[in-house]
């Protein structure tokens, strides 16, 4: 039987390529095996997948010593813009003659997450990631049009449920690592970090808790992410009677802080995305970006992004105060996912199966 290895190093990546492969699993006709580094393996575990793991200083030499136990057939990543897991990967693929895919699970950071090798095909999102990656030099024949499998499984899986009754009113944070990604020369400035995306919501919040209102704001902490120096700057923070500030348990599941939350707000990471699928409104915060929007719905107006600080109570207010502002918000993002729903049956199951003849 063919042999296909699936590989990915982040949770983002982990969770499309897992997606993909639970996808295909009812008909699938071939044996695989997986390959992750530490925050990926946890991703392939829910999805009942155990993986092969690789220390996150891994050298390329310790990818090559297990790359033929068994040689794959075919190889599919994900893709990361920290680097150090899929490149080598698709090296090691090259030199075997084995065609390799790598799917993509954002929209943004796409030179980085190629800046160390390039695959045999890519797969896109959608029509304007195509174009994007045409800019970069892809050609358009090694282009598979694959959509978003995470957020289609996320969709499908979702059981919508009201927004919790009564007070306190919650604001989901969904924090990056932006501004020790910056640091190590990972990414480039934003302008602000996660920090100042914080303060922007705080401050908001705070005006409307001066006002009467009992708000709570839960901040999640990306798995990359140290919370030391975001917690002390929180701590710096002003306080007010009816406002609180509260830690949301990693361990607890992204759907849960999700479905628990009034309002989800964030820079542009995965999660915010995955509160449409939950039908959660949600709003970024880009203060002083020199970026421009790196939230996609953002970029493409149907989520509110607030880059000016001072008008940050005149994006956020209406949807702090009326559940009809958040319901007209919740039905515009619905637009969002129809949009990039995963394909699988129309070009990477055919390219999967063509090469496993």
């Amino acid at each position: 039987m063919a042999f296909v290895r699936f590989a990915a190093r982040d949770p983002g990546g982990a969770n499309v390529i897992a997606s993909l492969l639970a996808a295909l699993e009812p008909d699938r006709r071939f044996a695989f095996d997986v390959w992750t580094m530490p925050r990926a393996t946890p991703v392939f575990a829910r999805f009942g997948s155990p993986a092969v793991e690789f220390a996150e200083d891994a050298a390329p030499a310790a990818l090559a010593a297990r790359w033929a136990d068994p040689r794959p057939d075919v190889l599919v990543t994900g893709t990361s813009h920290y680097g150090g897991f899929e490149a080598p990967l698709w090296d090691l693929a090259r030199a075997g003659g084995i065609p390799a895919l790598a799917v993509i699970d954002s929209w943004v950071n796409l030179e980085s997450r190629f800046r160390d090798g390039r695959p045999d095909r890519v797969g896109y999102i959608d029509a304007a990631q195509a174009g994007a990656l045409r800019a970069l030099g892809f050609a358009d024949d090694h282009l598979i049009h694959t959509g978003h499998p995470w957020l289609s499984h996320v969709r499908a899986a979702a059981r919508p449920r009201p927004a919790p009754q009564g007070d306190p009113f919650v604001v989901l944070f969904a924090s990056e690592p932006i501004a020790s990604d910056v640091a190590a020369g990972v990414n480039a400035p934003f302008g602000y970090d996660e920090r100042d995306a914080f303060a922007v919501l705080h401050a908001a919040a705070v005006s409307r808790a001066r006002a009467g209102r009992r708000l709570e704001l839960r901040v999640r902490f990306h798995p990359y992410e140290s919370p030391e120096a975001f917690l002390a700057r929180v701590a710096a923070l002003p306080t007010v009677a009816g406002l609180s500030v509260v830690v949301d348990p990693g361990s607890r599941p992204a759907h849960e802080s999700l479905a628990a939350a009034h309002l989800v707000t964030g820079i542009g990471s995965m999660l915010l995305l995955e509160a449409f699928a939950l039908e959660r409104p949600v709003v970024s915060l880009q203060p002083g970006t020199i970026r421009g929007n790196v939230f996609v719905a953002g970029e493409r107006g149907l989520t509110p992004t607030v880059v000016d600080p001072t008008q940050a109570e005149v994006l956020l207010g209406p949807l702090l105060d009326d559940a009809a502002t958040r319901a007209d918000l919740v039905l515009r993002q619905r637009a969002f996912l129809d949009a990039v729903s995963a394909d699988l049956r129309g070009e990477l199951r055919p390219w999967i199966d063509a090469r496993l003849v």
